[in-house]
């Protein structure tokens, strides 16, 4: 559903590892023109907290569970322009990117640094053997997100190059 709780389209997931694609998305409505989980999210606490961006609607369903109702999904690999102006509407204080663990994670970061760079941007690292935000305990998303670093200052630590630095990123 869109911001206004508009059913846009439905998504599939595959049970299985064997099953490709992994997701499967209504056709004619391009997942990135909404972000996930919006029609849920908790204003008031975007207002003082800020939002958790996150790349999958398992991670959004999860961190609402923890009672995270400021997080919302990308659905893939980069903020769309139309996300960039949902986003804008919110006005949030601060923006934490809690991408995967993975060189997708960090292709996300890389792209929503320069899209949001008007926002307090914090990159959300992962405690050890832990890798994607559906898998984390309340406890552990809670303690990782008020770890977060700032954007800025990780990328200078970590360089842009994905390929030689993503095994680095994301670990205390």
């Amino acid at each position: 559903m869109d911001e206004n709780s508009r059913l846009r389209f439905l998504i599939k997931r595959a049970i299985s590892d064997r099953q490709n694609p992994k997701y499967l998305y209504t056709e004619g409505f391009p997942k990135t023109s909404l972000l996930f989980g919006a029609c849920h999210f908790d204003l008031g606490m975007i207002k003082s907290d800020g939002l958790i961006l996150v790349e999958g609607s398992l991670d959004v369903i999860r961190l609402h569970q923890h009672g995270l109702r400021n997080a919302g999904a990308i659905l893939g690999t980069g903020i769309s322009e139309q996300q960039r102006r949902i986003i804008a509407r919110l006005n949030p204080p601060r923006i934490y990117l809690f991408f995967d663990r993975d060189s997708a994670g960090i292709r996300n970061i890389e792209i929503a640094v320069p899209k949001l760079r008007k926002y307090p941007l914090y990159v959300v690292k992962y405690p050890k053997g832990k890798s994607d935000p559906a898998v984390m305990t309340n406890e552990e998303a809670h303690r990782q997100i008020s770890r977060a670093v700032p954007a800025l200052s990780f990328m200078r630590e970590n360089g842009l190059n994905v390929a030689t630095k993503e095994r680095n990123y994301f670990g205390n």
